[in-house]
């Protein structure tokens, strides 16, 4: 556990980090950061398993949009942003004993 928490905290860290340099003001950084953690909370939940074992929680393709929302709107990026994948479900299995 320990572990994962370390990784989730690098990884909060490492969002800030880019975020600072991609904004000019602390609200416009509060915001696009808050945008950008709220899209990894989203795509956690897309590859949680459903209940009761109905299979995959998500597609890829959904998945990676998720995640790219919050720069779709980004100057540089903004309407560039496209996602092509097969069609695959993604999500947690259960390891066999």
């Amino acid at each position: 556990m320990s572990h994962r928490v370390k990784n989730l905290l690098a990884l909060a860290s490492g969002l800030t980090a880019i975020t600072s340099r991609s904004t000019t003001s602390k609200e416009e950084m509060v915001s696009q950061l808050t945008q950008r953690l709220t899209a990894l909370g989203r795509a956690h939940d897309l590859v949680r398993p459903l209940k009761g074992g109905q299979g995959n929680a998500a597609l890829l393709g959904d998945l990676f949009t998720v995640l790219l929302a919050p720069y779709d709107d980004e100057g540089a990026f903004a309407g560039r942003i496209r996602v092509a994948v097969p069609r695959m479900g993604v999500g947690n299995r259960r390891r066999r004993a």
